[in-house]
């Protein structure tokens, strides 16, 4: 992920770097951060492709699971690659 693509807002309680921000691992983490404390312009920042690659693998709140899942199990509703 690239570092203009990370709301710096939502690391407060996180100590990464920005050479982090290009690993799996923190790409996973953020996509989190974001479906659960983000805002509709950081889902748009980081686009739907990113959080569909994610999303089998978050540990989310019931609502919103509820909510990604019916949102990418909609008919005719895929991000393409």
């Amino acid at each position: 992920m690239k570092p203009e693509q990370v709301n710096k807002k939502l690391l407060w309680d996180y100590d990464w770097k920005e050479s982090d921000y290009e690993t799996e691992e923190f790409e996973k983490w953020y996509v989190q951060r974001v479906l659960t404390r983000g805002m509709q312009e950081d889902i748009d920042t980081i686009g739907l492709i990113i959080i569909e690659k994610y999303f089998s693998n978050l540990r989310l709140p019931e609502y919103i699971e509820h909510y990604w899942r019916w949102f990418f199990n909609r008919k005719n509703l895929r991000c393409a690659s």
